[in-house]
């Protein structure tokens, strides 16, 4: 909990939605809000304490609908969830890969290559075959070439 912070952290205090759309809703939900919010690292939302054990269907409740995609913190000495208040948390990390953002180098022609591949017949035709590898070997102080990479 060290690193949320109301400037990473986006605070969902009401969400409602029909329980027959939340398998097609919650998960896009998530990832485009962490793809359009380049700030959000977490997202919290508050359980009041006494949720129903069941809806009245007998089906999911909606604090069990976030199990896969949330976990639940309790208050330090808290031990049940069904009397007292939680908090649900997503990462980031959890959808979004971290990127490694880098300098190009000439090695990265064959990776960056299948990223041209729908222009890459005109350009190859204008600038050569290896015209990244060519760009990224011309590089200076003025002109920065850069590349991401995804953690694995």
């Amino acid at each position: 909990m060290d690193r949320v912070s109301p400037r990473n952290t986006l605070f969902i205090h009401l969400l409602v939605w029909d329980s027959k759309h939340t398998y097609e809703f919650l998960r896009p939900l998530l990832q485009s809000l962490f793809q359009e919010c380049t700030y959000l690292h977490n997202i919290m939302i508050t359980v009041p304490p006494k949720m129903p054990a069941q809806t009245a269907k007998g089906g999911m409740t909606p604090v069990d609908i976030f199990d896969e995609y949330f976990t639940h913190l309790l208050p330090l000495g808290g031990k049940d969830f069904s009397r007292i208040q939680t908090i649900l948390l997503c990462v980031r990390q959890r959808y979004l890969k971290k990127m490694k953002i880098r300098h190009a180098r000439e090695e990265d022609h064959d990776d960056l290559m299948p990223l041209f591949d729908r222009s890459a017949c005109r350009l190859r035709e204008q600038f050569g075959e290896f015209f990244i590898s060519e760009l990224i070997s011309s590089a200076d102080e003025k002109r920065h070439i850069l590349v991401a990479e995804v953690n694995r």
